[in-house]
């Protein structure tokens, strides 16, 4: 069951198990060469807790399909398999991304270079 509503966009109901579904964009595709569509077992019944996690993938998504349009190959196959990474453990609820425009950057340098250090020992 797809939905076309905001709440539940990208989300596919596959018996008891939310599913996260999205189209690649055309110019991304061609530039990773792998299918048009990306799907990941979202690990739960439970819509809330699919529609967060969906928010995280989607943050994971636009950022890194941004850094591929803008960026060299150089660090393509390092980059790819961070994102794997990153994918995987929001599937597995063990990371909370907040988007790089939403961080405040009032908050203290301490703080930041501690979630940065968070990130580091998770991904890479």
């Amino acid at each position: 069951m797809m939905s076309t509503d905001n709440n539940s966009r990208h989300l596919y109901l596959r018996g008891k198990t939310w599913w996260y579904y999205r189209r690649v964009p055309a110019k991304i595709a061609a530039v990773l060469s792998e299918k048009s569509r990306q799907r990941y077992s979202l690990k739960t019944g439970i819509l809330v807790f699919a529609q967060h996690k969906r928010n995280q993938i989607e943050i994971a998504q636009n950022e890194y399909w941004s850094e591929l349009i803008i960026s060299d190959t150089e660090n393509f196959e390092q980059n790819r398999t961070h994102h794997a990474k990153l994918i995987n453990l929001i599937v597995s609820d063990s990371v909370q991304l907040t988007p790089l425009k939403e961080i405040s950057f009032t908050q203290k340098l301490e703080d930041l270079a501690k979630r940065i250090e968070v990130l580091e020992n998770k991904v890479f």
